[in-house]
């Protein structure tokens, strides 16, 4: 919702066409099934928790205050697989996938669903700066990260699409 408002906020940049949306991957066959119930479960007890008075005061004691986030040990230990959806103007179908470990100015892998590496790229921002401002207004970039740094993860001008792969892109 906040992605499609700053889309209509800023006039539309990326096209009428644009839509954004969000999944989590729960796994194929029974376990999948298994999990999203598990998942989709406790959500809506988290959620019903959160909406009574009674209960309220427990969640509000587990939930961290606005700001606040992981501790930077519970960082090290996190992981992140990001995949990213898109269309070309005429009509093929782009997914990447982001995962990993990586600092400002490294080289990395842009992988296709399949796992082949269909372009290389350097990173604008680096694993730690990434996750602090993922889903944020990159506006806002500059003053959450208290210096002026790119706002894209890996920006076009620095990225080079592999040869041979010219029907992927």
């Amino acid at each position: 919702r906040v992605v499609q408002r700053s889309h209509a906020l800023l006039g539309r940049p990326w096209g009428d066409g644009f839509l954004y949306d969000e999944a989590m991957l729960a796994g194929e066959g029974v376990k999948g099934i298994a999990t999203s119930g598990v998942v989709t479960g406790a959500m809506g007890a988290f959620m019903a928790a959160a909406a009574l008075p009674p209960t309220r005061w427990l969640v509000d004691k587990l939930v961290p205050e606005p700001g606040e986030g992981p501790s930077p040990e519970a960082q090290e230990r996190g992981f992140f697989d990001l995949r990213l959806y898109g269309e070309t103007a005429n009509g093929q179908r782009i997914v990447t996938k982001v995962t990993g470990d990586f600092n400002r100015g490294d080289a990395i892998a842009i992988l296709d669903a399949d796992g082949r590496e269909i372009a290389r790229g350097l990173a604008g921002l680096g694993r730690s700066d990434a996750d602090l401002v993922k889903g944020k207004n990159s506006a806002r970039i500059e003053e959450i990260l208290g210096t002026l740094s790119r706002a894209e993860l890996v920006h076009r001008d620095n990225m080079v699409v592999l040869m041979g792969l010219e029907a992927k892109v």
